[in-house]
C-alpha cells in the first residue's frame, strides 16, 4: 500500500547506486539487516498516516526524517543533509559538469586522481578544497585533518593505520564537504567528549543518521520566565564553550537560529542540532605560527539586511588568523 510504513532500506531513502559520491557505507549493515524502522517514530503521529514515508517526504522538504532502532529502542535522525532540489542539482553538475568544471567531483577525480587515493595532508586537502570551493576546509590544520579522519573510521570500527587506498573514503568526505560538512563536524567534535552536538552514527548511501535530540528552544516562547533564564543561561554558556574549550579549537556557528538549538531539560544542557554552517579553527596551529602568546581578537560587524532583517558579517580568512573571535557570543545575544 502506498502509506504502509517504509523500511530504511527503501530504495528512496539509501540511494546507493549514487556512490561513490554519497556519504559513506559504515551503517548499512546495520540499517540493512539489523531492524531499523524508518517511521516508526515521528514526534506526535506514531501510528498514524502522518508517519508515513510519503507524508513525511510530502511536508518534510528538509530531508530530515525521525526513525526508532528496534534493537535498542534509540530514537534518531536521518537526515539526507539536503533538499532534494539541491541534490538534484548536485547530481546534474557531477553527470555534466555544466555549471562550474572547477567545483565538479568529477573533474577533481581526472587532475587530483592519485592524491584522492591516499591520507589528506593538510596541503592536498587544501589543494582539493580550493579546487573545489569548499569553505570549509579552508584554514584545516594537520590536527583537524586527522580527527576528521579518526571520528570517520570509528564509524566503521576499524583502523585506517594498514589502509593504502583511501580512494572510496576520499569521495565519501569530499562529496559531504561539498553538499554539507555537518556529519563531519560531528566526528571532528563528538558528543562522547562533551561537545553540545548531537551524537554521530554513521552513514549509508545518502543518509546520516544521529541521535535526536529534545526539544528546540523556541518551543519555550510561552514558558515561566525562570525557565527562560535558565536556557538562556545555559545557552550563553555553550556558546563560550565553543570559543574557549581544552581542544584549543575554535568552533563558530555561522547561522544560529533558535530553531537549530536543543534543551535537554533532564540534564540540563544545550545541543546544536544543525552543524551545516559550522566553521572550524585550530588555534594551536595559529599559535605554532606565530607563538604561544600570540593573540588576536576578530570583531564581528553588525549589518541592516533591509528586508531580511539585521545580519552579521564574518570574514573566513581572518578567522583563520584569530585567536578569538566574538561571532558566538553577538549571534547567542541576537538570537
Amino acid at each position: 500500500m502506498l502509506y504502509d510504513h517504509v523500511e530504511v532500506e527503501d530504495g528512496r531513502i539509501l540511494e546507493l547506486h549514487k556512490c561513490p559520491f554519497c556519504y559513506g557505507h559504515s551503517l548499512c549493515n546495520d540499517l540493512l539487516y539489523k531492524g531499523t524502522k524508518l517511521n516508526r517514530y515521528n514526534i506526535g503521529f506514531e501510528d498514524s498516516l502522518l508517519n508515513t514515508y510519503f507524508l513525511q517526504n510530502i511536508l518534510n522538504i528538509k530531508n530530515v526524517f525521525f526513525a526508532l532502532d528496534s534493537y535498542s529502542g534509540q530514537k534518531m535522525v536521518i537526515k539526507k543533509l539536503a533538499h532534494s532540489s539541491e541534490l538534484d542539482e548536485f547530481d546534474q553538475n557531477e553527470k555534466m559538469c555544466v555549471k562550474n568544471e572547477n567545483s565538479c567531483l568529477n573533474k577533481a577525480i581526472k587532475l587530483y586522481g592519485e592524491i584522492i587515493k591516499r591520507k589528506f595532508n593538510q596541503k592536498s586537502f587544501q589543494t582539493l578544497s580550493n579546487f573545489l570551493g569548499i569553505d570549509f576546509g579552508r584554514c584545516f590544520s594537520s590536527r583537524l585533518i586527522d580527527l576528521m579522519y579518526k571520528g570517520y573510521f570509528l564509524t566503521y570500527s576499524k583502523s585506517m593505520e594498514n589502509l593504502e587506498d583511501f580512494y572510496d573514503h576520499n569521495l565519501a568526505l569530499l562529496t559531504i564537504l561539498k553538499i554539507n560538512p555537518e556529519p563531519i563536524v560531528l566526528q571532528i567534535l563528538p558528543k562522547k567528549d562533551g561537545w553540545p552536538f548531537p551524537e554521530f552514527f554513521g552513514s549509508c548511501g545518502r543518509i546520516i543518521v544521529e541521535s535526536l535530540e529534545d526539544k528546540t528552544i523556541d518551543q519555550y516562547y510561552n514558558s515561566p520566565f525562570q525557565m527562560r533564564i535558565k536556557i538562556a543561561k545555559r545557552l550563553l554558556e555553550a556558546i563560550k564553550e565553543l570559543e574557549y574549550n581544552k581542544f584549543d579549537i575554535g568552533v563558530y556557528l555561522l547561522d544560529l537560529g533558535l530553531e537549530n538549538i536543543s534543551y535537554d531539560e533532564q540534564n540540563d544542557k544545550i545541543y546544536f542540532i544543525d552543524a551545516e554552517n559550522v566553521f572550524l579553527v585550530d588555534k594551536l596551529k595559529i599559535k605554532a605560527e606565530h607563538g604561544e602568546d600570540f593573540e588576536n581578537l576578530l570583531n564581528s560587524d553588525f549589518e541592516e539586511c533591509g528586508q531580511y532583517g539585521d545580519c552579521l558579517s564574518f570574514n573566513l580568512d581572518k578567522m583563520c588568523e584569530s585567536t578569538q573571535v566574538d561571532l558566538n557570543i553577538y549571534s547567542g545575544l541576537v538570537s
